[in-house]
């Protein structure tokens, strides 16, 4: 089962394919596996990066709280971690509030930002959910 070591967690990934980078960062409790329907058509011209952010999938939730930037802070360090500098970002739902997290913190490694299902701002009902994420 491949990890990378993050901060104060073991961040489960899968790696699809060649090419240009990809990461793929699932929404709201979506784990890796959700992407399962694109890596096919998309590894024929990119190196899919799929993972599990922490709390889902087979990435433990640590103790203490979290927020989208430490999300986007772990996505930046498995690409470190993988060595990778630059990376397209795609991002659904919740995943996308990371993705842009990623491009505002850090532009230099953003290929290109792909946004699915997501918005640049949150609403009262998605704080609620994020915020019951974090406490369950």
């Amino acid at each position: 089962m491949p990890t990378a070591k993050i901060k104060n967690i073991d961040c489960y990934y899968e790696i699809y394919g060649e090419g240009v980078p990809m990461l793929l960062i699932g929404g709201l409790a979506s784990d890796s596996q959700s992407w399962q329907g694109v890596i096919d058509g998309l590894m024929k011209d990119f190196k899919i990066i799929v993972f599990d952010n922490r709390g889902v999938g087979r990435t433990k939730c640590p103790e203490g709280s979290f927020d989208v930037k430490t999300m986007a802070e772990d996505a930046v360090m498995l690409l470190d971690s993988l060595g990778i500098e630059k990376a397209n970002i795609l991002g659904h739902s919740m995943g996308g509030y990371i993705a842009q997290e990623i491009a505002i913190a850090h532009p230099g490694r953003v290929d290109k930002l792909i946004l699915e299902s997501t918005a640049a701002v949150t609403s009262e009902r998605n704080k609620t959910l994020f915020t019951n994420l974090v406490r369950s």
